[in-house]
């Protein structure tokens, strides 16, 4: 049985339904956060129970032909995105194969057909709506998005999934902060006034 903290190499075979990757450690599965399958891993367990195990990834021996560089700084610390790492067209695959999983649940539904997923010419920036949680780093307002599995808040500027429109709003609201004197929100202690930024884009209509 393998131990909470406990380090172990892994050969990483498939995506599960929550985009995590999955390998088996002697017919014993276990699935790694940010992952991918064709990767050599050493993973970190963070949950063992009889049936699998769930691990943090902590260092990519030998890269999957899938992987791909991601655009984002913060990518694997900001919970927005957790397959930004993985080739496009892999990310379609995958969606496509995740409808017929759930699909092949059901008698009924075991002889629909799922098509390729319909991609997107260029696949950023097409989120029309974002709720930016605010913060404080000394003194300092700034907006960013939690960190997985946390409410600790990352710091961000731009977002690549998210309209640039909305970055700007943002970053503009945060300079005004200070000059109209209000305060943002504390979870630790619940005081402050401003807790999100909710932007939302009319791609269509261009209105904000």
């Amino acid at each position: 049985m393998l131990q909470k903290g406990q380090v172990i190499g892994l050969k990483i075979d498939e995506l599960n339904l929550k985009g995590e990757g999955k390998g088996d450690l002697k017919g014993y599965p276990v699935f790694v956060i940010g992952a991918l399958p064709g990767d050599e891993v050493t993973a970190r367990i963070i949950s063992a129970k009889k049936e699998y195990a769930r691990a943090e990834l902590s260092s990519v021996l030998n890269p999957s032909s899938l992987r791909v560089e991601a655009k984002c700084r913060v990518f694997g610390l900001c919970g927005g995105c957790s397959l930004q790492h993985l080739d496009y067209r892999e990310q379609l695959a995958w969606k496509r194969q995740v409808i017929w999983q759930i699909f092949s649940k059901y008698d009924c539904l075991k002889e629909v057909i799922v098509h390729p997923t319909l991609g997107m010419g260029n696949p950023w920036k097409y989120r029309n709506k974002i709720q930016y949680p605010l913060g404080k780093i000394e003194g300092k307002a700034f907006c960013g998005l939690y960190a997985k599995r946390s409410h600790d808040l990352i710091p961000l500027e731009k977002c690549f999934i998210q309209s640039g429109i909305a970055d700007e709003i943002s970053q503009f609201i945060l300079r005004r902060l200070g000059k109209y004197k209000l305060t943002t929100y504390e979870e630790e202690t619940g005081k402050g006034l401003l807790r999100h930024i909710f932007i939302r884009v009319g791609q269509h209509t261009g209105e904000v």
